[in-house]
């Protein structure tokens, strides 16, 4: 898998993205990956929507990047964790 423009976070990868689909207010999502117990890289979450709607793309960014974190420190972006 092609981690290119993913973060780097605690054995984990993510990629935090923004979007205004109707052109009103701002959406957040997250996709997660992590190492499989046999090596392999495993998606966790993919375009996981955060909680929110947002009045900027910045903003929308940033909670998408602490939710990303949020799910991996709570231990809820392990493999088999849901």
């Amino acid at each position: 898998m092609d981690f290119q423009g993913f973060t780097y976070y605690k054995d984990h990868w993510y990629e935090a993205s923004a979007a205004s689909p109707t052109g009103g207010p701002w959406h957040g999502e997250v996709t997660i990956c992590a190492k499989a117990a046999d090596g392999s890289s495993v998606k966790i979450f993919e375009h996981e929507p955060v909680p929110g709607q947002y009045f900027s793309e910045g903003e929308a960014w940033q909670h998408a990047r602490d939710y990303a974190e949020k799910l991996i420190d709570e231990g809820r972006a392990n493999p088999g964790a849901h």
